[in-house]
């Protein structure tokens, strides 16, 4: 009996837990806010990505490594510098995870979440 009560126990606690994924593409077209309310927003097309920060705004292709689970980001005028990003989807918060994307901000936070815009 006590066998079957923690394996219900340890059944809940995994399904209950936040479950980070890479984001396909499909999920990730559209516009993204961050939560914070820091005036950050983000629009994936199928190849670009439009990065909207206060009065700046950049422009960058993008494509998805699904082996190493980055974003891939490459700048319009110069296509061979390319960063990798890693980057996470929670299904159940429907939260868009993006580490290290605005670095050469001192004040930015390392970890950017996000909710797409309805």
């Amino acid at each position: 009996m006590k066998k079957i009560i923690f394996i219900l126990v340890t059944v809940l606690f995994l399904a209950a837990c936040e479950k980070e994924r890479f984001p396909q593409q499909k999920i990730l077209i559209g516009t993204w806010v961050e939560e914070s309310g820091n005036n950050l927003k983000i629009v994936f097309t199928e190849k670009q990505m439009f990065l909207y920060v206060e009065d700046f705004i950049d422009t960058m292709n993008y494509s998805l490594n699904e082996e190493k689970e980055t974003l891939v980001l490459s700048q319009l005028e110069t296509p061979d510098k390319i960063s990798e990003i890693k980057m996470r989807y929670v299904k159940k918060l429907k939260e868009l995870r993006i580490w290290n994307l605005l670095a050469g901000i001192p004040e930015s936070e390392n970890v950017i979440h996000l909710k797409k815009e309805e």
